[in-house]
């Protein structure tokens, strides 16, 4: 929210893309991505994604979001299992939880446009130490329309994919606690299993 893709991934992306297809689709609002004229919708911008993996000319792809753009993974990943190799949310959420619900809350009331307080504000809220932020996309205040409303936790038994939740543990912004319900959420694989020797059942897979 209120970045863009390659300003999230930063040189990270540069080391995938040495070794695979990187593609970076911004979020509605942000970068090269036009704001629509209605608010987006969480399936609207999740086909917006599918879309450019089709003009990559990828037929299925690991999928990565951070923050908002993972709920719009997890999305994909339930909708698009034919499509989706993996998935891995990053500080990701199911559903804005009380705190991150208030800060976003608080983000959405500030003026729109750079500001220097606000710089301030959401960078303690984002990170551990000193940090520089970029300026507000312009579609910044409706990225948060969207992430307020969304839940995405009826999508996670869907996913069949390998998924690996990863909470930064420096982010105050998205508390790990949202990891964790997404690492919950998501079906324990079943592994075949050998009976032991004693006739018992095998016992059941851990998460």
């Amino acid at each position: 929210m209120g970045s863009t893709a390659a300003g999230t991934w930063g040189t990270l992306a540069d080391a995938l893309a040495a070794e695979h297809t990187v593609v970076l689709p911004d979020l509605p609002g942000s970068g090269c991505s036009p704001l629509p004229d209605s608010p987006p919708a969480l399936d609207d911008v999740a086909g917006q994604v599918v879309a450019a993996a089709d003009a990559a000319g990828l037929d299925d792809f690991v999928i990565a979001g951070v923050s908002l753009g993972a709920a719009v993974a997890v999305r994909i990943a339930a909708l698009r299992p034919d499509r989706v190799r993996g998935l891995f949310p990053l500080s990701g959420f199911a559903r804005p939880r009380t705190t991150l619900w208030f800060h976003l809350e608080k983000w959405s009331s500030s003026p729109a446009g750079r500001d220097a307080a606000l710089d301030a504000f959401l960078t303690s809220l984002a990170f551990s130490g000193a940090a520089r932020r970029e300026a507000s996309a312009p579609g910044t205040a409706a990225q948060i329309a969207l992430a307020l409303d969304l839940d995405v936790r009826g999508d996670l038994p869907a996913i069949t994919s390998p998924a690996l939740a990863v909470a930064a543990m420096g982010d105050r912004l998205v508390d790990a606690e949202h990891s964790v319900e997404l690492a919950e959420g998501l079906p324990v694989p079943s592994r075949p299993r050998a009976a032991p020797a004693d006739g018992r059942p095998p016992s059941p897979p851990s998460r």
